[in-house]
C-alpha cells in the first residue's frame, strides 16, 4: 500500500482522534472518535512504525509521513476495506448458501442464518 494513499485509518490530530482516509498525503475525517479504543475491530489497526516494517518501506520516514500528513499519531487497519454495503453483500454469499441455490423469493437468510428450509427448491430442479 502507498502511504499517499490508505483506506480505513486512525488518526491522532490536535489531541483529537479521526478515523478516515488518506488520499494524496491529505487526511479527510469520517468521523471523530475518542480513542483507537472506539473502532470496530481494533486489533487489526497497528501504528504507522509497525506497517513500514511489515511493508518494507524505506523511501520515507515515519516523521516525514506524519509531517506531510499533519498528523501526530496514525494506525492503519490491515484489514481490507469495505463499505456497509459489500459487508453486507459478501456475508450474505458466504453464510447463507441454501438460499442462494434457492429460487424461491423467500431469502429470509438476510435476516438470519438458515440451517434448513423445508421452502427449498433447487435451481436445478424445477
Amino acid at each position: 500500500m502507498n502511504f499517499k494513499d490508505m483506506r480505513n485509518v486512525v488518526v491522532k490530530k490536535n489531541s483529537k482522534w479521526f478515523r478516515g482516509s488518506v488520499n494524496n498525503y491529505i487526511f479527510t475525517s469520517t468521523s471523530e472518535i475518542k480513542g483507537l479504543k472506539d473502532v470496530d475491530n481494533v486489533s487489526s489497526y497497528i501504528p504507522l512504525g509497525e506497517y513500514m516494517k511489515k511493508n518494507n518501506s524505506g523511501i520515507l520516514t515515519k516523521d516525514l509521513i506524519l509531517k506531510k500528513l499533519d498528523v501526530e499519531l496514525i494506525y492503519i487497519s490491515e484489514e481490507p476495506f469495505t463499505t456497509k454495503k459489500e459487508f453486507g453483500k459478501s456475508w450474505w454469499k458466504e453464510k447463507n448458501t441454501i438460499c442462494i441455490s434457492c429460487i424461491k423469493t423467500c431469502k429470509q437468510s438476510s435476516r438470519a442464518s438458515v440451517i434448513s428450509c423445508s421452502e427449498f427448491k433447487s435451481i436445478g430442479n424445477e
